[in-house]
């Protein structure tokens, strides 16, 4: 199967008779023509490659169909698994109904995660990878591997790339299982050799074919899917991402470099996007000293700014509403230690949802809040306990407990416990109390797999969690990072 062989023995027209022998390429070993599976990735790694550049292209091209191949075994198995967690779950549902009319004594229902739901949470675990993708990607299996399975079978073939798949799926989402079936079909034997911009361009054209109307149904969704998220960065810095219609997008970005480049003076050494970015948070925040607003018009109606800013003349209006919205008061949560505050260390401060901050930014946020304190015992750094007799915790025990846990318990996830649920370890109707070492915040993903049967969620004193999913995986919730390192001053 693998004897030495030239890719190419013969081009017509190539060389022929124009150039001499020497000049010919040296026969290359063919490794990107074999079909992937485990044999050739293990050839590939043992055997060295001997005959340069040119057959580094051909190992390089065998890899990206290795790689495939187990991407298509990878996405089966997702989807294999998920089937199985829904079959117990739907399984598990049906004996609780049957001992409920039965009379038998039944554990209250509340809200369980179900078995998609669980299989998500439980490929995070395993992948260490967040929620949402977990999700994501257990989606993408069932959908890919139900509506698309020809497209899996040549992604597992090495003849497209997983990027392909995607595109095919995601260009006919909006079409019946037997209308995409149709389009992959017909897509599919150019596919390998198009690039995915042109790959996309074929699905559009056969979609239009095969429902003129899916293009309207694919614009409306994605309308409906419009939002906003935050992403974290390196070195103190966030990207706050919107997903609108492109009218709007463009109007926005409209306003915000209209601002920007109006508040340009001779001393700002800002770049043009620097402006824009201080536009979009003056905006939205208030003025910071970024921009001289003047005084605007109404949204939906023309008019002008008075001369007297450092406004444009204004000649439309971009939307509803007053064009400078009145500023809502927000609360970001920032623990800093004390010695810090004042000056006499730098530990870095945390800020929720976000993470470790420098000191500089902590005391610039500090400034600029209200001050709540929170006293922390300087060992462990957690706030000092106390508790009520009501379910629901007074503010500052609540401060307490969003404090000593900044963001959701379960392993791996990073929603910041400010908007979490706040739920008790052991059921308030047991307890009667509602108490720091008995409180937590929880996503509600989590909460609802937190209660589902026969996962075990134990938490310890010095804050960290254990969970052991229904299939017997123990995975460890650390013990939360912002803390006081021991005999140093308790934090705000």
């Amino acid at each position: 199967m693998f004897e030495e062989s030239a890719v190419l023995e013969h081009m017509p027209g190539v060389c022929a008779g124009e150039c001499r022998p020497d000049e010919l390429l040296d026969p290359v070993h063919p490794w990107s023509s074999y079909a992937p599976d485990g044999l050739l990735a293990m050839l590939l790694d043992h055997q060295v490659c001997t005959e340069g550049g040119a057959e580094q292209v051909e190992r390089i091209g065998a890899w990206e169909k290795v790689v495939a191949w187990g991407q298509a075994i990878q996405l089966r198995e997702l989807a294999s698994f998920t089937a199985r967690e829904a079959a117990t779950a739907q399984a598990e549902a049906a004996e609780r109904a049957t001992a409920r009319a039965a009379g038998e004594p039944v554990a209250p229902e509340v809200a369980y995660a179900d078995g998609q739901e669980q299989a998500g949470a439980q490929v995070a675990l395993a992948l260490r990878i967040s929620p949402e993708s977990a999700d994501c990607r257990v989606a993408e299996a069932l959908t890919l591997t139900r509506r698309h399975a020809a497209a899996v079978d040549a992604l597992e073939a090495g003849a497209v790339t997983l990027t392909k798949v995607r595109i095919i799926a995601e260009q006919t989402e909006q079409l019946s299982d037997e209308q995409a079936a149709a389009v992959t079909e017909r897509v599919l034997p150019k596919a390998g050799q198009q690039t995915p911009p042109l790959l996309r361009r074929a699905v559009r054209r056969a979609v239009a074919r095969t429902d003129a109307d899916a293009l309207r149904r694919r614009q409306q969704a994605a309308v409906a899917d419009r939002g906003v998220t935050l992403y974290e960065l390196p070195d103190g810095m966030a990207m706050l991402s919107a997903r609108l219609p492109a009218p709007e997008a463009v109007g926005a970005y409209a306003v915000l470099d209209h601002h920007a480049r109006s508040a340009q003076g001779p001393h700002d050494d800002r770049t043009l996007d620097a402006r824009r970015a201080d536009a979009l948070i003056d905006l939205i925040c208030g003025p910071a000293g970024h921009l001289s607003p003047g005084t605007t018009t109404t949204r939906n109606q023309p008019g002008q700014d008075d001369h007297g800013d450092q406004c444009d003349h204004g000649d439309r209006g971009v939307g509803r509403g007053p064009a400078w919205r009145k500023q809502v008061q927000v609360q970001v949560r920032v623990t800093v230690p004390f010695s810090t505050l004042f000056g006499l260390d730098d530990q870095p401060g945390d800020l929720a949802g976000y993470g470790p901050i420098t000191p500089e930014q902590a005391r610039q946020l500090a400034a600029a809040g209200t001050w709540r304190r929170v006293l922390t015992d300087p060992p462990t750094g957690l706030p000092i306990d106390f508790g009520t007799t009501t379910y629901r915790p007074p503010p500052a025990l609540r401060d307490a407990i969003l404090t000593a846990h900044p963001l959701c318990q379960a392993p791996g996830c990073t929603r910041a416990a400010v908007g979490c649920d706040l739920d008790h370890h052991t059921p308030f109707h047991r307890s009667g109390t509602t108490t720091l070492r008995d409180t937590g915040p929880y996503c509600r993903r989590h909460h609802r797999l937190k209660q589902t049967p026969r996962w075990k969620i134990t938490h310890h004193s010095d804050g960290s969690v254990t969970w052991i999913t229904h299939r017997a995986h123990l995975h460890q919730h650390p013990t939360p990072g912002c803390r006081t390192p021991a005999g140093t001053t308790p934090r705000l």
